[in-house]
């Protein structure tokens, strides 16, 4: 070490050696860290397996650290800087207050889990559950074993102890490769021999339940049930614990499992973990559960029952919809128009799918800060998600970011389902991509189908079809258009950052920071989703179609109608479902949309058909029309962006696109030649007269 590098640990050292030996063990019973002197060096590039890494106090108290794999000292000491067990120094070479200090290691260790579980460290190391380290974060390697513990490629990853508040880091992934699979059938034999089986979510109830001798198996996920894996059950009992909430689990197991026996956790208690992280005795428990089991009819009567009682004032009310508009005003404001139009895209998830047709896909445009995601949230709280106790099988969910692949490869529900992407970077960026190309037939044709090639266990390539059937409804935000392919296929909601939105989103920072208790979803709304969910899919006819079609525009139109045309009849199908309690059905079963359902959904839907079809929306009618007002009162004004902006008191940015729409569609002309001088905007073209859908009352006389 240099006199220059030992000087700087000098200045910079907070912690003792002791301490970093601590923050550097990796908690296994097993391994010689535990008790040895030396411990795991912390440099991301060494996967230290095997501790190599001394940390001893010189004269002085000065700390002297060595790896014995020759890692540099600058590494090393970058290495605990980034971990918190040193601190980087000022300009003065001291170290500055605002420098917290951590001890804790990065990403999650055996001790950790078994601690925060209450599992006993033996069990998860005879599972063999071990720590692996990688780019400096330590992780849990969990493997899937097959039958008399065969080793297999299936391996599946626990990054961290708790869920990623930002959900930039997943709390579980899969090694490539790895097919989901039972978890335990090392065991399979053993649980064969006792003649019955407990099926568990995940791992860590198996873990649970394996310290009372309870022959188990883990399903990977509350979504996932192949039914190959139920033949490795035949001959035998099998029991399945049912979190609250989880009934969709319980159809999906029961569908390749008939006789399969139901055990519901018990009030205040949702998994076999939690029963025991509260003083319970999971074996007796369980014993005393089997004698109580449902079989799958019982527990569909026993839930429907809970449910119909749950909704009970939202069916009965005359309109559902007078109540989500209510809710959405109490959290959004006054004008609850754009969250009303996510709501019924997202319905429309429900709807039995045909050949040609297409759920309401959508994107939300604005400037950043425009309140496009409280838009989303405002509509996405009514229905059930993970963030209102839906985890595992929510009919909405929510990708905040990740890779363009993400929904191909992720553990998503598709199936009569809407998934919130929360920017449109996390979509593929390249429309010839295979990717890109899967994500447009899964929206167009309501099925996605993704080939990868993959190497298995003789490390041979082989061909596997990904495939995960829909409807599946897309929601995503953007400060600017996609590409054409994916544009073509969703519905523009426009965002704009003018006065009154921006005055909106104030009066609702200032509503929420004064509310002394925070407001809480409308649970009877959200159960009314699940209502709608779990009778999906609804066919749904629209007797007048053909006079809506008669009275759209017979201009020119973008041929792409013939897409946006199936959404407006999804828009008027969710409105007829949501009040389907009070419509009549056809002999066939099918709902009867009435002309009262296209006309709450042309109040909604009119602004955003005419800038998706036609891109005259009614900033940009204003715009033009005030030039044309302005150019009428005075000939020889020269109108620019801020005669504009003064006129009609909308921001800058704002009038600048709605003025580049009106120039590029030829409804306004700039005869300003210099880039930079401010612009000379007169009127071009007159605005079509027929630029919207047929008026309710238009369809109504047509009708009668």
């Amino acid at each position: 070490m240099t006199v220059k590098l030992r000087r700087r640990l000098a200045m910079t050292q907070k912690t003792t050696a002791d301490d970093i030996k601590s923050a550097l063990r990796c908690g296994s019973s097993s391994c010689s860290c535990t008790s040895g002197s030396t411990v795991h060096c912390p440099t991301p590039t060494h996967e230290d397996r095997s501790p190599s890494f001394s940390v001893d106090e010189g004269e002085n108290g000065k700390l002297l650290l060595k790896c014995r794999s020759r890692c540099s000292q600058a590494e090393v000491l970058d290495a605990l800087i980034k971990m918190g067990l040193w601190h980087s120094p000022g300009p003065n070479g001291h170290v500055g207050d605002r420098v917290t200090k951590q001890l804790k290691p990065q990403g999650i260790t055996l001790a950790m889990l078994a601690k925060h579980k209450g599992i006993h460290l033996d069990v998860l190391v005879s599972c063999g559950v071990r720590e692996v380290v990688t780019n400096g974060v330590t992780k849990l390697e969990i493997p899937y074993y097959g039958i008399n513990r065969t080793e297999t490629s299936n391996v599946r990853y626990r990054n961290l102890l708790d869920k990623d508040p930002e959900g930039k880091i997943p709390k579980f992934s899969w090694a490539k490769g790895s097919h989901p699979t039972l978890y335990g059938l090392e065991d399979l034999e053993e649980i064969t021999q006792q003649g019955w089986v407990l099926l568990v979510e995940g791992e860590t109830d198996r873990w649970t339940c394996k310290e009372w001798n309870i022959p188990v198996l883990g399903i990977p996920g509350k979504s996932i049930f192949k039914p190959e894996w139920a033949t490795l059950l035949n001959g035998i009992d099998v029991f399945l614990w049912i979190e609250h909430g989880a009934n969709d689990l319980a159809v999906r197991v029961a569908e390749s499992i008939p006789n399969v026996q139901l055990l519901e956790a018990p009030d205040g208690i949702d998994d076999v973990t939690e029963a025991q992280a509260v003083g319970t005795h999971v074996g007796p428990l369980i014993d005393d559960m089997k004698k109580s089991a449902l079989t799958i009819t019982q527990l569909e009567n026993k839930n429907d029952a809970e449910l119909q009682h749950a909704i009970a004032p939202i069916v009965a009310h005359h309109d559902p919809l007078e109540l989500i508009e209510a809710a959405m005003v109490r959290s959004y404001g006054a004008n609850v128009m754009r969250p009303m139009i996510v709501y019924l895209a997202l319905t429309s998830r429900l709807i039995a799918f045909r050949a040609g047709a297409m759920p309401v896909h959508m994107i939300l445009i604005g400037p950043s800060s425009a309140g496009k995601n409280k838009v989303i949230d405002t509509a996405k709280v009514l229905f059930p998600n993970e963030e209102n106790g839906y985890e595992g099988h929510a009919s909405v969910q929510e990708i905040p970011a990740g890779s363009p692949a993400i929904l191909i490869y992720g553990e998503y529900q598709t199936v009569h389902a809407a998934i919130i992407f929360g920017e449109a970077d996390s979509l593929p960026a390249s429309e010839d991509s295979a990717p890109a190309s899967a994500i447009r037939s899964m929206l167009q044709d309501g099925i996605l189908k993704y080939h990868v090639v993959e190497r298995n266990n003789a490390g041979q390539n082989r061909v596997r079809q990904i495939r995960k059937d829909g409807p599946t409804v897309l929601i995503t935000t953007a400060i600017k258009s996609l590409g054409h392919q994916l544009m073509t296929r969703m519905f523009t909601l426009d965002v704009p950052a003018d006065d009154a939105q921006l005055q909106s989103a104030l009066d609702n920072i200032t509503k929420q920071h004064l509310a002394e208790v925070e407001p809480v979803p409308d649970m009877a709304l959200i159960r009314f989703q699940e209502a709608l969910q779990a009778n999906a899919p609804f066919e749904v006819v629209i007797p007048f179609v053909d006079r809506i079609q008669d009275g759209l525009p017979k201009r020119s139109i973008p041929s792409r109608l013939l897409r946006d045309y199936h959404r407006l009849i999804a828009f008027i199908q969710s409105v007829a479902i949501i009040r389907s309690a009070h419509r009549e059905k056809d002999t066939s079963g099918r709902i009867i949309a009435t002309l009262d359902d296209y006309a709450f959904a042309y109040r909604l839907l009119n602004p955003m058909y005419v800038d998706t079809v036609v891109g005259v929306t009614p900033s940009v009618t204003l715009v033009v029309e005030t030039v044309t007002l302005l150019k009428d009162r005075d000939a020889d004004l020269k109108i620019n962006y801020a005669t504009l902006e003064k006129e009609l008191g909308t921001h800058r940015n704002q009038i600048r696109r709605d003025v580049g729409k009106a120039i590029a569609m030829g409804y306004l002309n700039d005869l300003e030649e210099r880039e930079r001088s401010p612009r000379n905007i007169v009127p071009g073209e007159a605005l079509p007269d027929d630029i919207g859908l047929p008026t309710p009352d238009t369809i109504r006389h047509s009708v009668t």
